[in-house]
This record gives structure tokens, C-alpha cells and sequence, in this order.
């Protein structure tokens, strides 16, 4: 492979700007979560259903996503000195990673603390 400068190089991914280009994935969802949550709030008042509220956050929530990977992604590419598409398909691949390790690790939080109290009733009560 030959990278931008006309050098041969065997790398086909850059590691330090798939490492920058997750971090900015990270910080732009973080910040366009924070900017669903503020026009979420504008948006609200007492003639909005549920319904309604919900879908705007489903929509924002999957845009967001969308918009940060391509973000962080464009980010390594550019700052990669290998034009390749690897660098992009590593960070989506981890973004979704440590998302999913994120919401197993809530999921197992919450089903710990409300079974932990039921199940030391049941031991009480034996």
C-alpha cells in the first residue's frame, strides 16, 4: 500500500487516528445527546403525548448515532496518512461495541439491584 506521501508501507490501519477519530465519536454523540435532551426540553409542554415525545427521541437517538460515527470516522480517515476505508469500519465497529458493553452492563446493573433485595427477603424467610 502506498500512502499519501508516495511511501510503501504493509499498515492498514493507523491505529492513533482510529484512537482520535473514537474519541470524537465519543464526544460528538456525547454532544449531540446533550442538544436532544435541550430541544427535547424546549419542544415539551403540556399538549405533547407521549407518543410524540417518543418518537422524537427514537429519531434523534438514531440520528445521533449515525451523525457521530460518520463524524469520528471522517475524522481518522483524514487524519490517517493511509487513505483506506478500514479506519472508518474500525471505529464504527467499536463505537457499537462499547455501546452494546454499555447497555448490558445497565441492564445487568439494574437486574442485580432489584433481584439482590428479593432474593435476600427469600433467604430471610427460610
Amino acid at each position: 500500500m502506498i500512502n499519501h506521501q508516495g511511501e510503501y508501507s504493509t499498515h492498514l490501519v493507523s491505529w492513533k487516528s482510529v484512537a482520535a477519530g473514537f474519541i470524537v465519536t465519543l464526544f460528538t454523540m456525547t454532544a449531540l445527546l446533550g442538544l436532544g435532551i435541550a430541544l427535547g426540553d424546549i419542544g415539551i409542554d403540556e399538549n405533547v403525548s407521549v407518543e410524540a415525545a417518543s418518537i422524537f427521541t427514537s429519531l434523534w437517538f438514531l440520528s445521533s448515532i449515525i451523525l457521530s460515527i460518520f463524524v469520528g470516522s471522517y475524522y481518522s480517515v483524514r487524519l490517517s496518512s493511509y487513505r483506506v476505508a478500514a479506519n472508518g469500519l474500525l471505529i464504527a465497529c467499536l463505537f457499537i461495541l462499547f455501546f452494546f458493553i454499555q447497555a448490558f452492563s445497565i441492564i445487568s446493573t439494574t437486574s442485580t439491584s432489584i433481584v439482590h433485595p428479593i432474593a435476600s427477603d427469600l433467604v430471610l424467610l427460610k
